[in-house]
């Protein structure tokens, strides 16, 4: 007996020091998987750190490209091409010497090409202790940011001038270093979407339920001025002559060559109707842009019915035309208090080609009587004259003159009448059209005159390293 129990002594020490040994097992397993976890952990934070300090970049880029980009010298770029390249130049993965970059840190820009300047601004901005592309807060974590041109095209501007609706592809490399380095590249689309108002011959910001009223013999049709005057077009124009209003649209035997759009936002309104009326069609309300004035003119310059003719950029009081008076406008923006133009008085404009904005400040709308606004037969297009009115004033075309224009008073009601009629589109509180005047709308504005809008998000993507 007492030698079994002497074969089991020290069986408990062997069976303890197995017990310790799988606890310190056990205990290096969980100090293990805590140092890996810690160590996840670590990643997984600077990862995201890295993913929004590419996200800040991107965001960045966007905000330079809205306010600082100068507009490009076209003529260096080919932008018939998607990625837009530089001018005889190839963009491609196997050969991206001619794509359109800016680089502050990422890649090699070659936006210098078209513009040192702005090139080394780019990289100077990001690149800067004070601007630059540390992330505030965080010390060892930045971005370095490219950007590229994908598409790009040039519009006239309503108030004058040219603006580039493009589109570009900002790609952002966040970089956190540390005990353990972290990337992440952010890819972002954005692009200034043009908006294009110009697509009817007449509009009607008003709720009325005759914010567009035509009666007698008016009419509406189309013509493309970019394939020459409208009487040469008549296979095309009795089409896309289109009206539109947030109310609706009151015809007496007048003809809507076209759509007649109406938005009811008051809901009262019946729709348009009558033989004449068009194809009718039930929209969203259009808000149209308020006309933003010139600041700074300083006091205004007497002209009366005296001036033959205008500098551009100078703040004229009230302009009265009459009897066989002529005025003749260059190329140029101009600024005036007032115009009536009356009698067999005109408005030339000369030489052909001219690109003529007329800003009408005072409290009266324009009168735009006589023989109207000579540049018809030119070969000009509406949009190379635009008359701009911010007022409540009433404002009206009237007499046998046929006149070329782009009238954009958003808060006026606008009157035509006459047989001249107006090659263009009108765009009023309301607009009323009487007797025998035709409205033949260029199609070419649906496409070409636009107020520039601001950047917008189109596409986002992300990826680790």
């Amino acid at each position: 007996m007492m030698k079994g129990e002497n074969a089991e002594r020290g069986s408990a020490l062997i069976v303890a020091l197995i017990f310790m040994a799988v606890l310190s097992a056990l205990a290096a397993s969980l100090a293990f998987v805590t140092q890996i976890e810690v160590s996840s952990a670590t990643t997984y934070r600077q990862t995201v750190q890295a993913r929004y300090a590419a996200e800040s970049g991107t965001q960045a880029a966007a905000d330079w490209l809205k306010n600082n980009l100068p507009a490009p010298d076209t003529s260096k770029l080919d932008l018939t091409k998607y990625p837009v390249t530089l001018k005889n130049g190839t963009c491609t993965s196997a050969d991206s010497s001619g794509c359109v970059v800016l680089s502050a840190g990422l890649g090699s820009g070659t936006y210098g090409s078209v513009d040192s300047a702005t090139a080394s601004n780019f990289s100077n901005f990001f690149n800067s202790g004070s601007n630059g592309n540390q992330i505030s807060g965080i010390p060892g974590t930045s971005y370095n940011l490219q950007a590229q041109m994908m598409n790009a095209r040039v519009l006239k501007l309503l108030g004058g001038g040219t603006g580039l609706i493009h589109s570009w592809k900002i790609t952002s490399q966040g970089n956190v270093s540390g005990l353990h380095n972290a990337q992440a590249q952010v890819k972002m689309m954005v692009e200034n979407f043009p908006n294009l108002i110009f697509g009817y011959a007449a509009f009607g910001s008003s709720n009325s339920c005759s914010a567009i009223s035509l009666a007698g013999l008016a009419s509406t049709d189309s013509y493309d001025s970019s394939q020459g005057p409208w009487n040469s077009q008549t296979n095309s124009s009795q089409m896309q002559g289109n009206v539109g209003t947030n109310g609706s649209v009151s015809l007496l035997g007048a003809v809507i060559h076209g759509t007649d759009a109406y938005a009811n936002v008051s809901g009262t309104c019946t729709p348009p109707s009558g033989p004449n009326a068009g194809t009718v069609t039930k929209i969203s309300p259009l808000s149209l842009p308020p006309v933003i004035g010139p600041t700074g003119l300083g006091a205004a310059v007497p002209c009366g019915g005296s001036c033959s003719t205008l500098t551009p950029g100078t703040h004229y009081g009230s302009i009265s035309l009459s009897g066989k008076q002529l005025l003749t406008l260059g190329s140029g923006i101009y600024y005036l208090d007032g115009l009536t133009v009356s009698s067999q008085a005109q408005i030339q404009v000369s030489p052909s080609g001219s690109s003529v904005v007329m800003y009408i400040l005072g409290n009266n709308g324009p009168v735009i009587g006589g023989n109207g606004i000579s540049n018809v037969g030119t070969g000009d297009a509406p949009a190379n004259f635009q008359i701009l009115y911010g007022g409540t004033g009433s404002s009206s075309i009237v007499g046998n003159g046929t006149s070329q224009v782009v009238f954009y008073a958003p808060n006026s009601d606008v009157i035509i009448t006459g047989s001249g009629g107006l090659m263009g589109a009108v765009y009023g509180n309301s607009v009323s059209i009487n007797g025998n005047s035709p409205l033949h709308y260029d199609r070419q504005l649906a496409n070409s005159l636009t107020i520039s809008g601001p950047f917008a998000i189109t596409a986002f993507s992300w990826d680790r390293y």
